[in-house]
């Protein structure tokens, strides 16, 4: 695989993951938000984001990294009020990590619906875990309701996406048949 093709899939990665990030934050949480009066600080339950991880992640392997860094870093700094950098590249690194080792220990060679649902169990796991202590660590006021929300969130924010490119491929396998 050619340098140029991996620097082209990281970029696609890239604003695939932002694009999702900001129709997450002027579509989907001001909805959230007429529903729910917990406040959810920087959860989401239902976070689209975390399928281009998964995803990603299982289709083209640990070389993905760069681009989903990348996407990270744009999208905490256009999250947060305050460019705390230190904690925008913690915060950064914590994502990586939490979609790393589930990709290093379910070793997962196939990509079926099974194992989408263990990653994106694991994964968000992890990352709810991280990102929870993480926010307990720096002092900031934890909601209760965080580790739920970014939990459930990843988890359906990647079935969604796994199943909306799905359609998208049947669509298109059933419009080049007509062909």
């Amino acid at each position: 695989m050619s340098l140029s093709y991996k620097f082209q899939i990281n970029l696609l990665v890239t604003i695939s993951y932002i694009v999702l990030f900001v129709f997450q934050q002027h579509f989907i949480i001001p909805i959230q938000e007429q529903f729910f009066s917990f406040g959810i600080m920087s959860g989401s339950l239902i976070f689209f984001p975390h399928g281009i991880r998964v995803l990603s992640i299982m289709l083209g392997g640990m070389w993905i990294l760069p681009g989903l860094f990348v996407a990270h870093l744009v999208t905490a700094v256009y999250h947060l009020d305050v460019l705390n950098y230190t904690e925008v590249f913690i915060r950064a690194v914590l994502s990586m990590i939490s979609i790393c080792l589930p990709y290093y220990l379910l070793n997962l060679k196939e990509i079926s619906l099974k194992n989408i649902l263990m990653m994106a169990l694991l994964s968000s796991l992890l990352n709810s875990l991280f990102q929870s202590l993480y926010l307990q660590i720096s002092t900031i006021n934890l909601d209760p309701n965080l580790i739920f929300s970014y939990l459930i969130g990843d988890l359906l924010g990647c079935l969604t996406i796994f199943y909306f490119i799905k359609y998208i491929k049947n669509l298109y396998i059933s419009f080049s048949s007509k062909n």
